[in-house]
């Protein structure tokens, strides 16, 4: 169950994912994801992913990892479909967590397009990392919204792969269609 300020949260970051869908249709992806991180199951499934402290919904500040202030930090977290290779964030002994994002989630480079340098402002736009998979979703995700997780295991080649765990269903998964009405 979902609580009323778990419920505001949600709403405003539905309205924000919203509009990044149809800003960026094309890099739209609805679930399932896999997102790594070293919180235990027994917070996640009882609270689900946390949100992070920031509010900011923009692809590309997400991607440089820039912000002060909570509303310059992003709202965003990472992702991708594959469950490997959320597990290098996570690291041995973390967790990567199979959920199905409310508001669904939009593939970084798609959305942002070929790097390029403007010469104008000085910086580079677009994808900053050709060839990365991730998958940016509003950070806050209720428990409802995750099937499982897979520990991880230790890594095991130069390449950092990892060996992840059986995969632990969450007996409390029921999820919420990824535009919910509140």
């Amino acid at each position: 169950m979902v609580s009323s300020i778990a419920n505001s949260r949600l709403l405003a970051q539905v309205s924000a994912m919203r509009q990044l869908r149809e800003r960026y249709p094309h890099a739209y992806q609805a679930g399932p994801l896999f997102h790594g991180t070293n919180l235990s199951p027994d917070q996640v499934l009882l609270e689900g992913i946390p949100a992070n402290d920031g509010s900011n919904f923009d692809l590309a500040d997400h991607q440089r990892q820039q912000g002060q202030t909570p509303d310059e930090r992003s709202a965003l977290r990472g992702s991708c479909e594959q469950a490997h290779i959320p597990a290098a964030f996570a690291g041995t002994g973390g967790y990567v967590y199979k959920f199905y994002p409310v508001g669904g989630g939009i593939h970084l480079n798609a959305a942002l397009g070929d790097k390029q340098l403007d010469l104008v402002e000085g910086r580079l736009e677009g994808a900053l990392m050709p060839g990365e998979h991730e998958i940016a979703f509003a950070s806050y995700q209720p428990a409802c919204q995750i099937e499982g997780y897979y520990q991880v295991g230790e890594f095991y080649d130069e390449h950092e792969k990892s060996r992840l765990g059986r995969f632990v269903p969450n007996p409390a998964f029921k999820p919420l269609p990824a535009w919910p009405r509140f």
